[in-house]
This record gives C-alpha cells, sequence and structure tokens, in this order.
C-alpha cells in the first residue's frame, strides 16, 4: 500500500509554535540485546551486550578463569577480572527465584526523600488551548498518552489533537476529518511490509461508527525531540452497533484486537495491501462467535455513545483489558465478571482460546494459599474484583507470565504452563494450558508523610513480614482504579479517593539487596522498597517514556538494575492527569547514593550512610557506587544534569579511600609460602573492576562492524555502536582514570614501590603486592580502552568503508569479527588496528596528503596504536612514495630512497614483517636492491640482538627450542633477500646501450658486495642453503668466505652433499690436503654411499695428501698419519670390493641372505678382521686370504702354506670343471695376478714356499712330471712364473737349493727335477749376463750361480745323463765369468 506523501488536515495545523529548543536528547537509543539466550560458554561472551550475532572468532577463550596466572599480561590479568564480574552480574535471580509459591507483605518503607525508589522529576501542564477546545466539546471528551513518543492526545467529539508535551508551547496536531464521536484512540506497530519503512506507528481510532487507521511517523532529531507526522490510508471498519473501549496490538507481528462495551466477543482487524480472494483489504474479525450481529440488545448510536462516555453499567459480560504478551504469543483477555482468557496467536490471523479462569476459579486458588478468617479476607469482599492485568514477558520469567491487581491492591503472580512443565512455556512454540496462583502479594501500610530530616534516611522501616506473620489487613490499596507494571517489576497503583484527588503508590524491587543474596548464598525475598506519591488530580493513562528495561535476554541477569545503571538510561514513566503530565524517574543505587551523601549534615550521618549501604548492599557495591557518584555518574535532579556538589563528591572519595577494605592473605602455616595468587584482593579493587565493566559492558563483546550493500551492490561499514554511545563510555573512563591519577598516593595499592617499602611484615608485603598488581592492570586496561575507542573515532571518521576494501580478505575477515574485548586487551586486536592505521596512512599517502598530519593525530589521539616508531615508519612510507612519483632513476629518486632506509633502520627493531614486505616490494620497483638487502639484513639483526638463532644451529638445531623462534624471526627477513636476489639476477644487461649495461652491472655488484661483506653468519648460512635449493653449488665453490667452510663443516654429520661440496671447495682453493682429509672421512662416513665411491674418495684422497705442501714439522707428521691412513683404508676397500664381485657371481649365496650380504659389503669399508672371518673365509676365497695375510702382516707359515695349497686346488678343480683351458694355466693366472697384488711380498709369496708347491703341483701326484698329463704344464713355468714377476734369479736359486738340499726325503725325480730348473734358471742368467757384458745382478749374484751349480754338480742329482754335461758346460761358463 502506496502511502500518501501529503500530511493530513488538522484544525491547528498553522498554529504558530516557537523553535524548539536545540536541547540535548536525554535518552541514549535503545538497548538491544544478543539474540540468544543462555550464558555464553566464553570469556569473550559473559557480558550481555547490545550486539548482535555471534561472538569472534578472534574472542578471547581462557579469560574467564577465577584465577589469574603470573605469566599472564597485566591488560589480560585485568580483562579476566573483568569477565569474571560480568558473569557474576548475570546470575543475578530470576523473577522465579525471589518470588516463590505463597504470600508475602514485605515492603519498606523510606523515611527520607532521598531513600524512594523514583523520584518525581518534571511536571507539564496541559496547554490552554487544549483546555480551550475541551471546553467547546458537545458530546464527550477523551485525554490519552503516547508516552513513547513524548506526546498526548486529547479528543473533542470527533476531532483528535497531539502535542508534543515536553515542549512548552508545542504544536498542535489536529485531526478532523470523522464525523462521529470518539470514543478510544490508540497507536500500535504496523504490520510488516504494508506501509513504506518512514511509517513508524498506525494510529487507531475508534468512534460509534467506525474505526480509522491512520499511518503515523515519528522522528527523532539528534536533540532527542520527538516529531510526528499524519497520513491517510483510507482504511476503515465499520462498527455495526459495536461500542469500541478496549484496543492492542501485537508489537511484533502488528497484529490488532478490540472488545466493545456492549459484546463479549473479541475482533481483530485485519488490513493488508491490497484485496485477497477471501480478504477484504480492510475488516475485522470476530474470534469468539461466528454470528457477528449477536449483541447484547438492539442499541441506536446515542445508547452507545451514552453507555459509553457515562459509564453505565452494562448486563453484558464485556471485555474490560486487553494484554497481549509477544514473547509468549498470547493473549490475555479480562471480563467485566473478572473471568480472564487466555488465547494463542499462530498463523497471520489464527487465535485459539486455551484457558478460561473464572473468578470464583481464581479465589479457590487463593482459599488454599490464605486461610479464610474475617481479617485474612478482608481484601477478598465479595464484591471483588479484577482491576487490571500486567503479562509478564518470557525474557523476565519462565514461569511467571501474568500479574493480576485486584480493586483492593492485591496483586496474584501466575504462571502459566504448557503441558506438565511450567518451565516448557520457554519454548516459543508452547501452547499454554492451564494457570495457577502462583504468589499473592499484599498492600502496603497506609501512607505516611516523607521525612524532611537528613538523618531520617539512615532508617527504612521495615512492614510485615514480621514474626507475626503476613500483614494481609492492609487497605491502603482499596479503590485501585489501575495498576501499571514496568519491567523489571515496577509496580505503579492508581488508587481512586471519593472527592479527592488520585493517590499513586510505586514500589521497586530492591535490586542490590537481592543480588547481593544471591551473592551471599542465601534465599532471596521479595522485599520491595515503596513511596506514596499524591497527584493533586485524577489519573487518566501512564506509559513508559524511556526504552522498556532490559539486562539480559533470559531470566538470570534479567533484573540486575546495577549493572546497566552507568548503561542505560534510567527507566521513566509518564502519568497523565486532567491537570498535565507527571514523569517519574528510577532512582540508581548511584543517585540513591550521593541522594543521601547530600543529606548529611554530619560526620555521623556521613558514616551512618556508608554502613547502611555496606550493611545492606555490600562493600563493593557501596565503593562502586562511590565510584560512580566521585566520577559524575550520579543526577542533580534539579538541573537533570550530572551531581557537582563538592561536598558529596568529597564524600564519595572519602568512601572510596577510607572504607574500601584491605587485600587479604587469609591465614597461611608458612609465611613464606605466600603466593599473589593467593591474596584476596580489597572490596576497592573489586569495585573497580566491577564499575569498569559496567561502564564498557555495552561495548565489550560487541563485534566493531557491521557491514552492509548499497543498492549498487557496493559494501557499506558502519559501526555497530553508535558514535554518541562510544563518546559517553569515554567521557566515563576520562573521568575514571582522572579520579585514580588524582588520588593516587591516597588509595592503597596505587602508589607502587613507595608503599611497600613502608610494609615490614611478608604476608602484608605479598597482599599489598597482589593489590597493586591488580589494581595497575585495570588502569592500564582503563588507558587502553579509552585510547582503543579514541582509534575507532579516527578510524570510522576517516572513509572507514575505503580502509576496508584496500585490506586483503584474511584482514577484512578479522575485521569482520573484531570485538573490542579483543581490540582492547589482546595483541592480535592491536595488530589489526596497527594494520588499520597503515591502511589510512597509506590512503592518505596516495591521495597526496600530509603524512605527518594524518600521523600526528592518531599518536596524539591514541599513541599505543600509533606510536613513534609507527609514525617514524609513514614517513619512509612518504619518501617511497615521492620516489616513485619522481621516477627511478633520477637523482632525487636516490636520495629519496636513501633517507626512506635510513629512518626504516631507526625502527628495524619493531618493523613488523608485512610493513617490511611492503617496503622491499617499492625497493623493488625502484630498483633499489642494495638498500632493500641492508633494510632486510637490519630487521633480522634486531629482531635477535642476543644472536640466539646461531646459537641454536651450532648447537645441532634441537627440537622445542624456544631459540628456534628467533632463528624463524631472521629467515621472514632473509626470504625478502632471496626475492631480492632473483630480481637483481634478473636485470637485463643490453649490449648495445653502455650507460644503462654500466647501471645495471653496478646495481648487481652493489647486491653482492652488501652480501659478501655482511657477517650475519646466520644470514650466511640461509643463503647457502638457498643456493643450495637452486642448484646453484658453483657459487658457493666461487666465495672466499671462512662462513662457507663453517657452513659445509656443520652440515658434513648429515649431509653427503655438504661433505662432497666441501672438499671441491677445499681444492677449488687449492687446500689439498684439507680435501684430502675430508674425502677420507667421506669414505669412512656412514652415508648410503657405495664401495667402488668410497674407493674413489680415498683415492682422491691419498693423491691430495700426496700433493707436495711447502710447510715442515708437525703438518708433515699429520700428513704421514693422513696418508698412512688412507692407504689402509684403501686396501681394505680394495678387499672388500673383491669379496662384493666374488660374491655377486657365487652361485652359493641364495636369497634372502644375498641381498643382506652384498648391500654389507657394498657399504661402509670393513676391517680386514671382519672381512676375513665373516666373507673371505667363509666363503673360501683364498686369493683374498692371503691378501689379507699381506696386509695385516700375519706371518704363520703353516697358515699360509695350507692357505696356498687351497688356492691351488681350488683354481684346478675349476679349471677341470670349466674345461676351457689346461688347468695348469690358470694356476699359473691366479699366481701370477697375487703376485702382482702383494709385490710378492715374503710375507705370503716367499719364494721357497710358493716354488715348493708349484713344482709339486707341476708334478702330479705320482711325483713325476708326464708331457701329456692333463694335469701338467712345462716343466719350466713356475720358475719363469717368478721370473716374470721379478724375483731376482738369485732368490730363485738360493730357493731351489734350499728344496734341493734341505728335503732329503724327495724323491729322486722331484730331486732332479730341482736340479734341472737350477740349471735351467743358471742358464737363463748366464745368457743374460753374457749378453750384457756383466753378471746380472752383480758379483754377489755370479757367487750364488757359481755356488748353486757347483752345490748340484757335487750332489750327484744329476746323475750320467745328458743333463750332466749341460750342467758342468754352465758351470764352466759361469766359472769363466769370474
Amino acid at each position: 500500500m502506496a502511502t500518501p506523501q501529503r500530511p493530513l488536515p488538522g484544525a491547528f495545523l498553522n498554529t504558530p509554535a516557537p523553535v524548539r529548543p536545540q536541547v540535548a536528547a536525554q535518552r541514549p537509543p535503545a538497548f538491544r540485546l544478543p539474540s540468544n539466550p543462555g550464558l555464553p560458554k566464553s570469556s569473550g561472551q559473559v557480558m550481555a551486550t547490545n550486539t548482535t550475532g555471534n561472538a569472534s572468532n578472534l574472542t578471547p577463550g581462557a579469560l574467564s578463569t577465577t584465577r589469574t596466572t603470573a605469566n599472564q599480561k597485566p591488560i589480560q590479568r585485568a580483562a579476566a577480572r573483568m569477565n569474571q564480574a560480568s558473569a557474576i552480574q548475570l546470575r543475578f535471580p530470576a523473577l522465579d527465584d525471589y518470588i516463590i509459591q505463597g504470600v508475602s507483605s514485605d515492603y519498606e518503607q523510606p523515611t527520607s526523600q532521598s531513600w524512594a525508589p523514583f523520584e518525581k522529576t518534571k511536571t507539564y501542564d496541559i496547554p490552554e488551548r487544549i483546555f480551550e477546545q475541551v471546553n467547546n466539546a458537545h458530546m464527550s471528551t477523551k485525554l490519552g498518552i503516547f508516552s513513547q513518543l513524548h506526546h498526548a492526545w486529547v479528543t473533542v467529539d470527533s476531532v483528535l489533537y497531539l502535542w508534543d508535551y515536553t515542549h512548552p508551547n508545542p504544536e498542535l496536531i489536529g485531526y478532523d476529518e470523522l464525523s462521529q464521536t470518539i470514543v478510544e484512540v490508540q497507536l500500535a506497530k504496523p504490520k510488516p511490509g504494508v506501509f513504506r519503512e518512514e511509517i513508524t506507528h498506525v494510529l487507531l481510532i475508534a468512534t460509534v461508527g467506525e474505526i480509522a487507521i491512520l499511518a503515523l511517523a515519528a522522528n527523532k532529531s539528534p536533540e532527542g525531540v520527538m516529531s510526528v507526522s499524519l497520513y491517510q490510508t483510507d482504511l476503515r471498519i465499520s462498527l455495526k452497533g459495536y461500542a469500541v473501549t478496549q484496543i492492542a496490538s501485537c508489537p511484533k507481528t502488528g497484529r490488532v484486537f478490540f472488545g466493545c462495551k456492549n459484546s463479549s466477543d473479541l475482533f481483530e482487524i485485519s488490513y493488508q495491501k491490497e484485496e485477497k480472494w477471501f480478504l477484504n483489504k480492510c475488516g475485522k474479525i470476530n474470534h469468539t462467535s461466528q454470528d457477528v450481529t449477536t449483541v447484547a440488545s438492539p442499541l441506536n448510536l446515542w445508547n452507545i455513545v451514552s453507555s459509553t462516555v457515562s459509564g453505565q453499567a452494562s448486563t453484558v459480560d464485556y471485555i474490560r483489558q486487553i494484554e497481549v504478551d509477544s514473547t509468549r504469543d498470547v493473549i490475555y483477555v479480562l471480563y467485566s465478571s473478572s473471568t480472564i482468557q487466555v488465547f494463542h496467536m499462530s498463523g497471520e490471523y489464527k487465535l485459539t482460546k486455551v484457558i478460561h479462569k473464572r473468578q470464583n476459579e481464581l479465589m479457590s486458588n487463593v482459599a488454599h494459599m490464605v486461610p479464610r478468617s474475617n481479617t485474612n479476607w478482608k481484601l477478598f469482599p465479595n464484591s471483588q474484583y479484577i482491576a487490571s492485568l500486567q503479562a509478564i514477558p518470557r525474557t523476565e520469567s519462565s514461569r511467571l507470565a501474568l500479574l493480576a491487581t485486584t480493586g483492593t491492591g492485591v496483586r496474584m503472580y501466575l504462571s502459566v504452563t504448557s503441558g506438565y512443565s511450567a518451565s516448557s512455556m520457554w519454548e516459543s512454540a508452547a501452547v499454554p494450558s492451564s494457570m495457577q496462583i502462583h504468589h499473592i502479594k499484599f498492600p502496603p501500610p497506609p501512607a505516611n508523610p516523607p521525612s524532611t530530616n537528613p538523618a531520617a534516611g539512615n532508617n527504612m522501616a521495615m512492614i510485615s513480614s514480621s514474626l507475626h506473620g503476613v500483614d494481609t489487613e492492609s487497605m491502603a490499596l482499596t479503590t485501585t482504579i489501575r495498576a501499571s507494571r514496568f519491567s523489571p517489576g515496577f509496580q505503579f497503583f492508581f488508587v481512586g479517593r471519593t472527592d479527592q484527588a488520585d493517590l499513586i503508590y510505586i514500589s521497586a524491587p530492591d535490586s542490590a539487596r537481592l543480588g547481593r543474596q544471591t551473592d551471599s548464598g542465601s534465599p532471596s525475598r521479595f522485599i520491595e522498597t515503596g513511596q506514596w506519591v499524591p497527584l493533586g488530580a485524577n489519573v487518566e493513562g501512564v506509559g513508559l517514556s524511556s526504552p522498556a528495561f532490559a539486562a539480559n535476554t533470559n531470566p538470570a541477569g534479567f533484573g540486575n538494575e546495577m549493572a546497566v545503571q552507568f548503561d542505560q538510561s534510567a527507566t521513566e514513566v509518564a502519568v497523565l492527569t486532567n491537570s498535565g503530565i507527571h514523569t517519574f524517574r528510577r532512582r540508581r543505587l548511584v543517585d540513591t547514593f550521593a541522594a543521601a551523601l547530600k543529606d548529611c549534615a554530619t560526620e555521623e550521618d556521613f558514616d551512618n550512610v556508608v554502613k547502611k549501604f555496606v550493611r545492606n548492599y555490600g562493600r563493593q557495591e557501596t565503593v562502586a557506587s562511590a565510584l560512580g557518584v566521585a566520577c559524575g555518574q550520579a543526577t542533580d535532579t534539579s538541573t537533570d544534569s550530572s551531581l557537582a556538589d563538592p561536598e558529596v563528591l568529597n564524600y564519595a572519595r572519602r568512601t572510596v579511600i577510607e572504607h574500601g577494605g584491605k587485600p587479604d592473605l587469609g591465614d597461611l602455616l608458612d609465611p613464606s609460602q605466600a603466593s599473589l595468587d593467593n591474596v584476596r584482593i580489597s572490596s576497592r579493587a573489586e569495585a573497580l573492576i566491577l564499575y569498569t565493566t559496567r561502564l564498557v559492558r555495552s561495548v565489550w563483546t560487541a563485534k566493531v562492524i557491521q557491514e552492509g550493500k548499497t543498492p549498487a551492490g557496493g559494501i557499506t561499514i558502519a559501526s555497530t555502536t553508535s558514535m554518541q554511545k562510544l563518546q559517553s563510555v569515554t567521557a566515563a573512563l576520562i573521568a575514571l582514570k582522572n579520579f585514580l591519577d588524582t588520588n593516587k598516593t591516597s588509595i592503597s595499592g596505587m602508589s607502587g614501590a613507595e608503599e611497600m617499602n613502608r610494609i615490614a611484615s611478608i604476608t602484608d608485603r605479598t597482599a599489598l603486592q597482589a593489590e597493586h598488581r591488580i589494581l595497575d592492570a585495570q588502569v592500564k586496561t582503563i588507558s587502553n580502552i579509552i585510547e582503543g575507542i579514541a582509534f575507532l573515532t579516527q578510524l570510522f571518521d576517516n572513509r572507514v568503508d575505503e580502509t576496508f576494501l584496500s585490506l586483503d580478505e584474511p584482514l577484512r575477515e578479522k575485521f569482520r569479527q573484531l570485538t573490542y574485548e579483543v581490540l582492547f586487551t589482546l595483541d592480535e586486536g592491536k595488530d589489526l588496528a596497527k594494520e588499520l592505521v597503515k591502511a589510512i596512512v597509506n590512503r592518505s599517502i596516495a591521495a597526496g596528503s600530509n603524512v605527518e598530519t594524518v600521523a600526528d593525530a592518531l599518536q596524539r589521539r591514541c599513541g599505543s596504536f600509533c606510536s613513534t616508531d609507527d609514525v617514524i615508519i609513514f614517513k619512509a612510507q612518504e619518501n617511497l612514495q615521492k620516489a616513485t612519483d619522481a621516477g627511478a632513476e633520477s637523482p632525487t629518486a636516490r636520495t629519496l630512497l636513501n633517507s626512506s632506509l635510513d629512518q626504516f633502520k631507526k625502527v628495524a627493531g619493531t618493523l613488523s614483517t608485512p610493513y617490511l614486505q611492503a617496503a622491499v616490494d617499492q625497493y623493488l620497483n625502484l630498483q633499489f636492491f642494495a638498500g632493500a638487502i641492508q633494510l632486510c639484513l637490519e630487521v633480522a639483526h634486531k629482531r635477535d640482538e642476543a644472536n640466539r638463532a646461531l646459537a641454536w644451529i651450532k648447537d645441532g638445531q634441537p627440537q622445542r627450542d624456544e631459540r628456534e623462534e628467533k632463528y624463524n624471526d631472521r629467515i621472514n627477513c632473509y626470504q625478502q633477500i632471496w626475492r631480492i636476489i632473483e630480481a637483481a639476477d634478473a636485470i637485463p644487461v643490453p649490449a648495445a646501450n653502455d650507460t644503462l649495461t654500466g647501471i645495471n652491472m653496478r646495481r648487481k655488484e652493489e647486491v653482492y658486495n652488501v652480501i659478501d661483506l655482511s657477517t650475519d653468519e646466520v644470514f650466511q648460512n640461509c643463503l647457502y642453503d638457498w643456493y643450495l635449493s637452486k642448484n646453484w653449488s658453483h657459487r658457493l665453490l666461487d666465495l672466499k668466505s671462512p662462513f662457507v667452510v663453517a657452513y659445509l663443516k656443520r652440515k658434513f654429520e648429515h649431509d653427503s652433499n655438504a661433505a662432497e661440496l666441501l672438499w671441491k671447495y677445499y681444492v677449488h682453493h687449492h687446500e689439498y690436503f684439507e680435501a684430502a682429509k675430508i674425502q677420507l672421512q667421506l669414505a669412512k662416513s656412514g652415508f648410503a654411499i657405495d664401495l667402488q665411491t668410497r674407493i674413489e674418495y680415498l683415492s682422491r684422497a691419498k693423491a691430495n695428501a700426496s700433493t707436495r705442501m711447502s710447510t715442515f714439522g708437525r703438518v708433515n707428521s699429520s700428513k704421514q698419519e693422513v696418508i698412512r691412513e688412507i692407504t689402509d683404508q684403501l686396501d681394505c676397500a680394495s678387499v672388500q670390493l673383491d669379496a662384493f664381485r666374488k660374491l655377486e657371481e657365487d652361485t652359493r649365496l641364495v636369497e634372502p641372505n644375498r641381498s643382506k650380504v652384498l648391500k654389507q659389503l657394498n657399504g661402509p669399508v670393513m676391517s680386514l678382521d671382519e672381512l676375513y672371518n665373516s666373507y673371505v673365509s667363509l666363503a673360501g676365497y683364498f686369493d683374498l686370504a692371503l691378501i689379507i695375510f699381506q696386509l695385516s702382516d700375519y706371518r704363520n707359515t703353516a697358515e699360509i702354506t695350507s692357505t696356498w695349497l687351497n688356492m691351488i686346488n681350488d683354481v684346478h678343480q675349476a679349471a677341470l670343471n670349466e674345461k676351457t683351458v689346461e688347468p695348469y694355466i690358470k694356476v699359473q693366472e691366479c699366481v701370477r695376478r697375487l703376485g702382482i697384488r702383494v709385490h710378492c711380498s715374503e710375507i705370503v709369496f716367499q719364494p721357497h714356499t710358493v716354488l715348493q708347491i708349484l713344482i709339486d703341483y707341476n708334478q702330479g701326484p705320482e711325483g713325476r712330471h708326464s708331457v701329456d698329463s692333463q694335469m701338467n704344464g712345462p716343466r719350466t713355468w713356475p720358475v719363469e712364473l717368478l721370473l716374470e714377476l721379478g724375483i731376482p734369479i738369485d732368490t730363485i736359486l738360493i730357493a731351489l737349493e734350499a728344496l734341493l738340499f734341505d728335503d732329503t726325503s724327495s724323491s729322486p725325480q722331484k730331486r732332479r727335477t730341482i736340479a734341472d730348473l737350477v740349471c735351467y734358471v743358471s742358464n737363463k742368467w748366464l745368457v743374460e749376463s753374457e749378453a750384457s757384458g756383466t753378471p746380472v745382478g752383480g758379483e754377489e749374484a755370479l757367487e750364488v750361480v757359481a755356488g748353486v751349480m757347483e752345490g748340484v754338480l757335487e750332489s750327484g742329482v744329476m746323475g750320467q745323463a745328458g743333463g750332466l754335461g749341460a750342467a758342468r758346460e754352465v758351470l764352466e761358463r759361469v766359472r769363466y765369468l769370474r
């Protein structure tokens, strides 16, 4: 439905009125509560706040501990205390906890006005022009009030007038388009989606013939002044003879119900944008009777008007009151017979009657609770009736749902249940099925005039609940004509007096005492404080003129007035009489304390007031109230501003200082075991925490921003909390901080060391130290909050939308989830704030603004978020931006870049990684490579000035070491350098442009000069790691730095590649002996290196170690030792390699042992003992055994001879099996290889032994040589083999001589063979000597040959055969050489 924009015409639209004064707003915006009921689970959620949505994942989860720990930061310690205090506030008893089943009449009547629960603040007269119009009435007039809009109304016959009753000369708004007498006017919330957004209410005007619906737009100016505009809607409902007396609406759905004086039916008004198939655009629905024409009796228009106006009694049980509870979706209907019906709302227009409770049923319930007698039932006469109903919302109580007040002032609290459980009514979908009286509250005693004696305020009369029982006879509230209840239990009784003005009795729960009873564990009592207020006129209407009270969204903590007394405006109630409007304001506890102090005339009065507060509310609450008064939170009713009476403020200051208590350590058997965490801090410290908690309650867990969308699809960012609210919190905290600073020397625990020096006792000193720790943490937290709010104010003043969009997505998400608590108390919040400051400044730099102006403003208002270092960083960034604008190659740019580098170096210790990365990015764009590396190295040094990272590296980089964090900090800086090196290497060097070539080459040289000259060993180590990861090992070889050797040596133990690189580095720099030692270590190491490679290392090592050196002495001695070790290792490795190769081809070795054995042999070099015992001996490799004997200098002749025989036999058998060559050839080849291998060492290759074995082998099994035998080869091959191996002839002859003469048991054939061999060798020697002209081997050899030949001839072994002649010929020729 399109609402017309034309304001309705009225009789007084042009009535002149003065300009509205620019008054300050007296009420802050409505307090919004979180949507999810129940106690929060995390510390970040324990405060009931005005935010919506879930808590941030940035919220701390460990702050709800009941005891602080020593490793907590002061801010976190204070935050934990504040969260604990807030959690206690939420344990305030629910309504069900202190209004228990039974009866009561507990009231306290203050004997002084300063202790009264409410104070009358203002009285607004009805304008004279209204009286003028009323005097002209012909039919009837009626007064009413729309207290939420600060407007009152009056009907004069068929005309309606509205005016702002708070204005001294208000403008009258009239509506005169009705033709019939107006009988009822009511304000309601509009149905969603029917009207335009600017329409906030609908105005329902009932006449004797119809109900007209007008649209109303209410606007509140920044000064808090309400203005209303009416709009015509053409929505009207015909009544057809019904006389409307009651109209009520549901604020949640906008449904409107009405009842009539001449009918018992309950009607609903239906209206929508347009007509539907079965529903008109506007109409009425009868929910209690299908026949809409059933009226008590036919009435004409005049009868309807006269009965409605004159109030004549009707025979119809008509509806007297309609009460809607939108939290439970129920409607309570009170009939003239005091019958109560309950209807459940569901669907769009569905209404179901679920309970019907007659008055006699209620009285039956009363009889069960109050014994029937003449005295007890004075307040329940036969003429008893229910004067009014008040719904108790579900958020306030899960059990109690309705309050019925009788005409005698008796209050009956009714519980509504669904099924078998009252608690099930807490569920939103629960439908009530029964209703019973739960508690009866009897009236207070008759009125007593308040005393004007200040001292009288120290006493309150406790009425009833005495030892004699409940007072059930008080007639003080008899003839109650109206009763109204406002959350969390403010009760207004309007008592009519015959021929007198009405009287008001106001009662309110003593919330502070209820809260203390919960803390102490004692059962809560339903005690109310009451006061009598004479009106001097008749009551016409009453309503809330302030937002409805709610300290929480569920019953627990809902009624905690102390928790919100500094956060929400005090409840105000407007009472309309026939003479004017009277406003009553709830007196907060801080106001009560201030008023009581103001009444003090003597020191005794002051002491009595403080003692009474301590007695009733506890010392903590008393001091918290005193802090509130001292910091200007109390209100002066006469001026409606903060109380500034110096005497009152001094009294409050003295209360904080003198009555704050002391910290207590308790009883300890051993004072030396005293701990700060065992101290129970003073009530003063607890009060300071509590007071601070209440000041920031509304913002503490609220998210900082809320994100929205523009019509074009863009993003809008706004504060979840109004700037006005943030400013009021800041002002309150500044006042508190100033109070603490001013009284620092007077408050115990604030002075610190100065006060500690005056304490001698250990326990007292520990207690005072714990007190100081808490107070100091709280003061720091207060300062943090002040600066945090100042920062947010600056943020929202600087186009926060653009700042938000300049962040990357992770930071945006953190910003979305950021809460005030995180911002104020955690490092994560402060880090995010710094990012936001950076974004603000960067945007200012990009816009060409002066960065100093912006930075100085931030530093001045919120120094912890923008420190001096931050300002230097911003200036450096500004220089970078200027250098970019000037161009990378300009001289100005280089000057600016060097200036920025100097500025960044000044703050290197505080330069964060994002700032560093951003600076490096800009340096890279400007090709300022060397400067960027210098900055990174300086930042890395400042992050680890103690060089703990290097110590961690040298200790082997142990796991879970705190020094690793320092190493990681350095790595973050070095990673920027890798980027710089890659960028510098990527610079092209064009040959055509010599100038450009020179510039690029110079910049590259600058980069590597900075790198090479750096003394940062950690950097050098990380650089080398990076080189290797990029396969740039050649760069390491080209470096000439001690760090390279230290680096490679450190990695040598764990990395074979590093060891490989190390010996290459030594060779590259001509340090061959050092290279040899590394190669030797590599060959001996446990790395996964195959045997062949190890032998290669050993060979290289031997060559490098043998390289000539220019030094002598110990170095040469060391060199010889290394060479000897290399040689030994090489010998062992050679044998091991032979064994490996043999076993590879050995078919006897099968799996699974084969792979294992081969793997062992192809690994580290083994000792000769291990090789012999574990492999060579077991496998029967006799040639290798002989080699091992030679290498190990093993001289057991029998063992060696046996090994020789076994070797010859094995070779012979293998040759027989192969059948490829003659066996002796194989034997000959085996001996030749062995001789060469062992260099014919006398240890295993003695000519005597070898010749004997070979001659025996060549002789065959029968000891006789046969040319045709498969066994034998040429007779002379044994000696030919030895000669081939380089054994001197004289040595062979001596060996043969020994065989000939030493072994006399040999057969004649063998002896002749030996003799023939002697002759053969001698002849061979003789031929060689004659050819050379001199004896081979010298004269000594000549003598040996001659002597051996002579001996052979003399022995007679040659016999008479032809060989004898040949022997003699040889001897003659030998002698001839002599």
